[in-house]
């Protein structure tokens, strides 16, 4: 079976591989003269979001050891893992790492995933409420042993936005990821801060 899809600005085809569960998506951008492909599939992005639940189920349990099988970087360092299993119990932790740091996804708008090498990121947007901007944020994740294991440093960035068409809108969105080195798939060398 195959689909065509008119996206605002962006040209995508929909090839729907019957029997194999693979949704290849192929975007050329008709603003430029450049043509850019981006595969991504349907599967990466129910891959990610079963990460990301086990993640926040996690918290929910008395120690942080299945959280630690998804957040590698974490347990590796004795350091960081010791002080984190100290904030573990307490309430406010587990307030803050579901509120802020794991946000219930249907509480988001989601925007895309794409997968470079042994990344991904999962892109979407918060604080829908805003009228006057819009919140992008990235979950990155990284494949271990066939694994996708969380990065523990999301990033988040704002943009001024004041309204327009959706193809507006999402023209927005996808200027502020393609320039912003913080939304990057891969983690920036320098990943000390989390937003920009």
């Amino acid at each position: 079976m195959r689909s065509i899809f008119f996206v605002p600005s962006v040209f995508v085809a929909v090839v729907l591989l019957s029997g194999c569960g693979t949704t290849l998506v192929t975007s050329v951008d008709t603003t430029s003269s450049t043509a850019t492909a981006v595969v991504s599939t349907s599967d990466l992005r129910k891959d990610l979001e079963k990460t990301y639940g086990s993640i926040r189920a996690s918290i929910d349990e008395a120690t942080p050891d299945t959280y630690f099988r998804y957040v590698q970087e974490i347990k590796d360092d004795a350091v960081e893992a010791a002080k984190f299993r100290s904030f573990w119990p307490r309430a406010q932790t587990k307030s803050a790492l579901k509120n802020f740091a794991y946000p219930e996804l249907s509480t988001t708008e989601f925007i895309k995933v794409e997968q470079n090498g042994d990344w991904a990121g999962y892109y979407y947007l918060t604080d829908l409420d805003q009228t006057d901007r819009l919140t992008i944020n990235i979950t990155r994740f990284h494949r271990v042993n066939g694994v996708w294991m969380l990065y523990p440093n999301a990033a988040v960035s704002s943009i001024p936005y004041e309204g327009g068409t959706p193809q507006e809108r999402r023209q927005a969105i996808d200027a502020k990821i393609q320039e912003s080195s913080v939304l990057s798939v891969i983690p920036p060398a320098d990943d000390s801060t989390s937003s920009n």
